[in-house]
Order: structure tokens, then sequence, then C-alpha cells
């Protein structure tokens, strides 16, 4: 749950008047609001990184929620006047909160800032903390707070403790059963031994996220416009900039239960597993690439001079100089060397063109561009 007490209005798009709706609302400080005259400091006036973490670990191990500096409350816990507070003497306010609640939570909450401006010069600060997906959220005094009312209180009980365990294993096996990819061959084509690269994209915390309209006529045409258009990737060569249009021939998209599918089909290919790119409703992502695979006989012009692959054949399968031998015929015994032929260099005959495979790593990081670009 991700309460909300601005009617599902995103934080970035929260302002003054959002904020005296707190007031007009009587919204009150509980599980989920927490309000501070000022920014914790400590006597030397520098931040509390000790409070600040305490605050923001609380809403993580719990259920989420905001927490504003700069709005005062009464001893019922009502906000009462939005005076906000100075960062003058601060440099880089967020930037130093941001830092703050990284170097002293682990691991790391899922929060977010807006700074709203006053016209007394003052500002007041936002922060809305997600109920993130991996607890405990322990501080770096190794504490594990959660908000109980009003406050943040130490968990002592240990059953409440193992509960986080378990929601962060949950978590992570949902990832799991999302990163799996089962599309069928063709009979013919499992005897190529192809092998392809499945990858999984999503944003986090993972399955918290929807598409809106996903289901409609718009988005679906959206999403193959996208995906069909051309990628324009900027290079510099020579120091002249340059623009190549790359493709990778999607051109037939169609719905499935919960996702759109994306692939590139030939009249040759209409059933064969190919380049394949599936969109889900919670903005997940799967694709699976067909990898382009060469050995040490078939080297592609572009990677001849590859220091990483003549150094294994060196190690591996080194140059050898050996005597030429006249033509000898099937079934007869090999001739010994011809003295009037020179000798020749050549690379000795090893195991490792039989268990050695390269991957053409440039048309894969080409074809993972031009998908996460799209993504």
């Amino acid at each position: 749950m991700n309460y909300n007490p601005f009617d599902k209005k995103d934080i970035s798009e929260l302002n003054i008047e959002d904020l005296k709706s707190l007031l007009e609302n009587e919204i009150g400080e509980g599980w989920y609001i927490e309000y501070k005259r000022d920014v914790p400091k400590l006597k030397s006036k520098k931040l509390d990184n000790i409070k600040i973490a305490k605050s923001i670990s609380s809403f993580a191990n719990t259920k989420g929620g905001w927490v504003f500096w700069g709005i005062d409350s009464d001893d019922k816990n009502k906000p009462t006047s939005l005076n906000g507070f100075d960062i003058s003497e601060h440099r880089n306010f967020e930037d130093q909160i941001s830092q703050i609640i990284n170097a002293n939570i682990s691991p790391k909450p899922y929060y977010h800032f807006k700074k709203i401006d006053l016209e007394n010069g003052n500002i007041i600060l936002v922060i809305k903390v997600d109920e993130s997906p991996t607890p405990p959220y322990i501080t770096s005094q190794g504490v594990i707070y959660q908000r109980e009312n009003n406050e943040s209180k130490p968990i002592k009980d240990r059953y409440i403790i193992e509960k986080l365990n378990e929601k962060t294993n949950d978590y992570y096996e949902a990832i799991e059963r999302f990163s799996n990819f089962n599309l069928p061959e063709t009979k013919g084509q499992s005897d190529w031994n192809q092998t392809y690269l499945e990858l999984y994209l999503f944003p986090t915390p993972f399955d918290n996220f929807t598409f809106k309209k996903f289901y409609s006529s718009d988005f679906f045409k959206n999403v193959a416009t996208r995906f069909y258009q051309n990628v324009d990737i900027n290079l510099n060569i020579d120091n002249a900039d340059s623009v190549i249009p790359l493709n990778l021939g999607f051109n037939s998209i169609y719905s499935s239960e919960g996702s759109l599918i994306i692939r590139p089909l030939k009249e040759n290919n209409l059933i064969y597993k190919s380049t394949t790119v599936e969109l889900f409703e919670n903005g997940n992502l799967k694709f699976l690439i067909p990898l382009y695979e060469f050995d040490s006989r078939d080297i592609p012009e572009r990677y001849k001079n590859s220091n990483t692959i003549n150094y294994l054949l060196d190690k591996y399968s080194p140059s050898e100089t050996v005597e030429q031998t006249s033509y000898g015929g099937f079934g007869m015994p090999m001739p010994p060397p011809n003295k009037d032929l020179p000798p020749i260099t050549r690379r000795r005959e090893t195991d490792f063109v039989n268990h050695i495979k390269f991957i053409d790593g440039m048309e894969l990081i080409l074809t993972i561009l031009i998908i996460v670009s799209k993504y």
C-alpha cells in the first residue's frame, strides 16, 4: 500500500496549494505522515544523520509514507503552519540528504524528493518514502526501525523481523519467476544448435509500475511505431560526427495475455524462433536474441586483428613451422618432406577449434542498444 494524502497526485506535481490542503483537511501525523518544523540538525547545525536515517528507514520497513520538513504541528499532531526552513547554510542540500540516506541505511530504500519554495525565502522539503521491497532496512547504528502511530521505534520482536525477511524472499522469487522465457523451437530449428541470449528489464521496485491504457489501440499503435522505426546512433569517426540509422527489422506485433510481443518476421522464418521482445503491462521487458557465433576457422574480417582472439590462438593453437610434403594419394602412406618446397607456418591443430566459440559482440551490443533505446 502506498498512502497518498494528495488524492493520487504524483510528488513531482506538488505545489504550495497541495501543502495548504494538509492544514485545511487536518491531515495529522501518524503511520504514514511525519511533520518537522526544521530539517533534523545537531547542535553544531550540521545535519543529523542518525535522526534522518531513523525516520526514513522506519517508513521503508512499514508501509511507506511522507515526511515534511518545514511544516509545524501542534500537540495533537495536526499541521499548523507552512513556515519552511532556510537551506542557505547547506550547499547542494538535496544531494546531502541523498548521501546521508544512502550511506546510513542498508539496503538503500526507495524515496523521492520535492522542494517547494515559499514566499518568505524558505523551503519545504517533501520526502515520499515508498514501501520498499527488500527489508529489513538497517541504519548504520545497527537498528531496525518501524513506524508505530506517529513515532519511529526499534523493532524488538523477532517474529516481525522474520516477516520482513519473508517479504524480501518473496520479492526475489517473483523476479526469478519472471526471468524465464519459454519460446518453442521448430524441430528443424532445434537441429541448428542455435544459442540465445535472454535479457530481462524491469522498473524498480519490481512489479510496482503500470502502463496507462496498456490495452488501448492507441498504446498498441505507439509501441508498434516505436519498435518499427530506425534508431539513430551518433558516432564520431576521425573527428567527424555521423549518424547511422539502425533497425532490427521489427515488423510484427501481437497481443498475448498481459503482454505485447514484437518480432522481425520474414517469409522464410514465420515460425522460427528469432529476435523477440515481450513488453508487459507492469513495464517489465523480456527479450531474446539469437547469438552469432564463430570459431577460429571462420573469424570475421573485423576481428582478424583482435588482441583477445590472437592471444587465445597463440596460447592454445600456436603457430608452427613445418616442412611441406609432396601430395600423397588416398590410402598411400604420408610422403617424406619435399626439400624443393619451402617450409610453411600454420596454426597447430588442437582441440581449441572444437571446444571454443566466439560471440560476435559488436552485433550483440548494437542489438541490445537498439532494444533498450526503444524500451
